[in-house]
């Protein structure tokens, strides 16, 4: 039987996994990401996109960010994920193409 693990307990994996990554090291997962704005990609996009998935990294560029289930991945409307956070007037619009990390609300 396979074990489920809190929303606060894979956060802090993912944080963990980032860090280990950013030190040099590899790893499969990248940490939450979160826009300029403050959008938290796990909290705003995956568990409420997609219940009981998790934020992946695939690509380099900002359109890389994944809900990932352990069967399949799902895109991240991250336009939605604004609108969770700061209602229904926000959009997304990203920087820089090749950064994951440049997403921003207005």
């Amino acid at each position: 039987m396979r074990s489920r693990i809190s929303g606060k307990a894979r956060h802090v994996l993912a944080v963990l996994t980032l860090m280990t990554a950013m030190a040099g090291g590899t790893a499969a997962l990248a940490g939450p990401a979160f826009a300029g704005g403050g959008i938290d990609l796990q909290r705003y996009g995956c568990d409420i996109q997609s219940p009981g998935s998790w934020v992946v990294l695939r690509y380099n560029d900002v359109y890389g960010w994944r809900c990932a289930n352990g069967l399949y991945d799902l895109s991240i409307n991250v336009t939605s994920a604004c609108r969770a956070k700061y209602g229904s007037s926000s959009s997304a619009y990203y920087t820089d193409y090749w950064n994951p990390y440049s997403w921003l609300c207005r």
